[in-house]
């Protein structure tokens, strides 16, 4: 099987990492927490939840929400499930094959909506 992650290697920052057997796991699980706190994002804009409503409905702090959704906190799995609950939804886990892709999910009836300023440089 090729590294899913050699297409990044021309990438100076990322070159290192993606060289190592511990680098390519370590941004794995990169990858992982950014589907998660993305695929998080995206339910709370379809709902019209704000951070702070989370923040009520989970009975943790304001600051907590943004820890968990800016990634300077290691999320759990039981902590994403108690969030996707709150918010009408069950988090499923799943496996494939290794990959550098985020996968977002697109539940049936609803356009992906994109947010202000995506995709411009």
């Amino acid at each position: 099987m090729g590294n899913p992650w050699s297409r990044l290697s021309g990438f100076s920052w990322i070159a290192d990492r993606v060289a190592t057997e511990e680098g390519r796991r370590g941004l794995d699980v990169e990858r992982l927490l950014l589907e998660a706190t993305e695929n998080l994002c995206l339910v709370m804009e379809r709902e019209g939840v704000t951070s702070r409503e989370l923040a009520r409905r989970l009975r943790v702090s304001p600051a907590r929400v943004s820890q968990m959704l800016d990634g300077t906190r290691n999320l759990t799995l039981a902590t994403l499930a108690e969030a996707f609950h709150v918010l009408g939804r069950s988090l499923h886990v799943t496996y494939g094959p290794l990959t550098d892709r985020v996968k977002l999910h697109q539940e049936k009836g609803r356009k992906r909506v994109r947010r202000a300023g995506a995709g411009k440089r």
